[in-house]
């Protein structure tokens, strides 16, 4: 697949660790877009936060954080991603999901599915984490959302940078493997367990 344009929905935690790995594959473009800013609360675990990115957009913050790594055009959009701007999609060749929120999740969905786009998801809670490729109208999120109204819990940082990984191994394979892996496959991994599984989904 050839993938040259991504999207990163969400720069906190999971989106803050893929944007530092992923620039690194020297992609020709990576838009960033998020409208929260970091907050003393992040600092545990999201990598672009620190006493001087205390207040700062996350989006702009991740932007310079990683544009003197890589030769690929950084754009953010300091906006929380809704249907007044969710047509960035039509722009890019793949999207990746690091919400923090069942909503969110749910609109790229049913988008990926109208612009015609894989999505890589990635979600934790504390330390068990799960990542997939989403194939357009596979409803893989919705099914697994479904009856999940979602939860905080205390998530650590070597549980995000993880799952972070995982999804920026899944952007890999789909830009070097003809066929689409791990098709309609969860990979579920225990942080506590040092254990991963992979399901059908």
């Amino acid at each position: 697949m050839k993938i040259e344009s991504v999207l990163i929905v969400g720069c906190g935690g999971l989106g803050g660790f893929v944007s530092e790995e992923l620039c690194r594959l020297n992609l020709k473009k990576i838009t960033l877009i998020d409208g929260d800013t970091f907050s003393i609360e992040n600092m545990n675990r999201q990598l672009f936060c620190s006493s001087t990115t205390l207040g700062k957009n996350k989006a702009q913050v991740v932007k310079t954080g990683i544009q003197d790594k890589c030769n690929s055009d950084i754009v953010a959009i300091p906006s929380f991603l809704d249907d007044s701007n969710i047509n960035i999609l039509a722009d890019v060749d793949l999207v990746i999901d690091c919400c923090d929120n069942i909503k969110t999740r749910l609109l790229l969905e049913s988008s990926c599915l109208q612009y015609n786009k894989i999505l890589i998801h990635g979600g934790i809670e504390g330390l068990v984490g799960q990542v997939c490729i989403c194939s357009p109208g596979d409803n893989t999120l919705s099914r697994l959302y479904k009856n999940n109204p979602g939860k905080k819990v205390l998530t650590y940082s070597y549980s995000v940078a993880t799952i972070a990984s995982f999804e920026v191994a899944l952007v890999y394979k789909l830009m070097t493997e003809e066929n689409l892996p791990y098709k309609n496959k969860m990979i579920f991994i225990d942080m506590d367990s040092l254990s991963t599984s992979i399901v059908n989904v």
